[in-house]
């Protein structure tokens, strides 16, 4: 196979583990990612299922020690 840095960023996991020793390949997952940018829609999403399960955890709380 042959390696090129322009064609880098197309390769696949499974290119990775051809080309990549066992220990690169743990590095290289090992790498943090940084936080992704949200659109408005999907902050209001993600606030809407904080809600949601703020909401449901003390309901599914009260039913099960209800049923006791």
């Amino acid at each position: 196979m042959r390696i090129s840095i322009a064609d880098e960023s197309a390769w696949s996991g499974a290119d990775l583990e051809d080309v990549l020793e066992p220990s690169q390949l743990s590095d290289a997952r090992r790498t943090p990612l940084g936080r992704r940018r949200l659109t408005p829609g999907m902050l209001i999403a993600m606030w809407a299922l904080r809600l949601y399960v703020l909401v449901a955890l003390p309901l599914v709380g009260y039913v099960f020690f209800r049923s006791l």
